[in-house]
């Protein structure tokens, strides 16, 4: 006989099961089926019961599912077969998310699909870095939008189809529930996130957390003194240090300085600009009085 594994071995693999006959010894034909991980059908569920399984709706999903997401051992809990499970996913009615998440294809995911797959996955993970600034902005830069998604574990895990475990220093006052699942608070968040990052990027996302008071230096200076060791570290120092001042760049530094030298006051540097739905950007230089703004290119 023959089974074959449909799955990646992330733990919620089905099985394909093969019937084979073979002669035994004294001559008598047997039937032999190969079961591995998924029952045929759940426990306390009739053939026939399995059957009626394939009418779900093409909508459907577990009564339990966590914003429309849910996982295989779910779908079989809430009803459907595991036959019914196979199909679904090969054939593109269920998509999968990350871990062991599952949701319906038709559906476009929204911002907090991911957490919610990482909860299903690791119940007691908590999201981080710019997983969890997805999580708490509804409105991130285009580079942060499609990451891998980032959890904090307890003990040592192994990356899960997207699902990027890590283990460091993580206070209880850095950790809030949210929304049924645990995520680190939006400073901790956005410090993490900057710490982790390439110098480009890192340089172009602390603009846009400043900007938007998400973040501010007293926050990266409050890291390097509570945490003196932790990693990024040398990346939060070089940041703490560019944006002495107010400038955000070096650009911007060179900018402040020109304009110090000249003796000209009554600017202010990196203000926000709103309009009816909110931020929609920021000046590098404002002159409120003389309602005047100063971009600086920094290429």
């Amino acid at each position: 006989g023959v089974g074959v594994v449909v799955g990646d071995g992330d733990g919620d693999g089905l099985v394909h099961r093969a019937s084979a006959r073979w002669r035994s010894s004294t001559g008598s034909r047997r039937d032999v089926r190969h079961r591995q991980r998924v029952p045929r059908h759940p426990p306390g569920r009739s053939l026939r019961q399995g059957a009626k399984m394939t009418q779900l709706s093409p909508r459907w999903v577990p009564p339990d599912a966590r914003g429309g997401v849910f996982t295989v051992a779910q779908a079989l809990a809430g009803g459907a077969s595991a036959g019914v499970v196979r199909y679904r996913l090969a054939s593109g009615t269920w998509t999968r998310v990350v871990g062991r998440g599952i949701r319906l294809a038709a559906d476009p995911p929204h911002r907090r699909t991911d957490a919610y797959a990482a909860w299903l996955t690791w119940p007691n993970a908590v999201l981080c870095r710019e997983s969890a600034l997805r999580f708490h902005l509804a409105r991130l830069p285009a580079e942060l939008r499609e990451r891998p998604v980032h959890v904090w574990v307890s003990r040592p895990m192994r990356e899960v189809r997207g699902l990027v475990p890590h283990r460091f220093r993580l206070p209880v006052d850095d950790v809030v529930d949210r929304d049924g699942g645990r995520v680190t608070t939006v400073e901790r968040a956005a410090v993490d996130t900057l710490a982790g990052l390439g110098a480009g990027d890192a340089g172009r996302l602390i603009a846009w957390l400043f900007t938007r008071n998400v973040l501010s230096r007293e926050h990266l200076l409050a890291r390097l003194e509570t945490h003196p060791k932790m990693w990024g570290n040398v990346q939060l120092r070089r940041l703490a240090e560019l944006t002495r001042g107010g400038a955000l760049s070096p650009a911007e530094q060179k900018l402040h300085g020109i304009l110090r030298a000249a003796g000209l006051t009554g600017w202010r540097p990196n203000i926000a600009v709103f309009d009816a739905m909110g931020v929609i950007g920021s000046v590098d230089v404002l002159f409120d009085a003389a309602r005047v703004a100063i971009e600086v290119d920094g290429r």
